[in-house]
């Protein structure tokens, strides 16, 4: 206990840091992933903002708006926002752009399923 009220600080203070870049960046990537990670018995979300320079973790319980909500970088975010298409992404900024590997994936599918090259 006296290990978290010593430490406590520092890692908020360090989090504001981190927010605090992300949110001035002019781009930011962010992702999500199950993890197999476990709170009170139920699998976890880790949801993912970064630049070149920072990057802020967040574990949710869920996946969609209310997780991104709850960690609280993309309701504030003003720049623009690179993301693998789902849907939860462009509710926040009319300045969305779907990643370029993601696109390569579902051109790559798109020419195995019908046989186009």
């Amino acid at each position: 206990m006296n290990m978290t009220r010593r430490w406590l600080p520092v890692v908020e203070a360090a989090t504001e840091e981190i927010e605090t870049a992300l949110l001035a960046s002019k781009t930011l990537h962010v992702d999500e992933t199950r993890t197999s990670l476990r709170v009170n018995g139920k699998n976890q979300w880790m949801h993912v903002a970064s630049t070149a320079k920072a990057t802020r973790y967040g574990l949710h319980r869920s996946r969609g708006k209310q997780a991104t909500d709850d960690i609280g970088i993309l309701p504030r975010y003003k720049g623009t926002m690179v993301h693998d298409a789902y849907s939860v992404y462009p509710m926040y900024r009319e300045a969305s752009h779907v990643c370029h590997a993601h696109h390569l994936r579902e051109l790559r599918a798109y020419t195995e399923l019908y046989g186009h090259s």
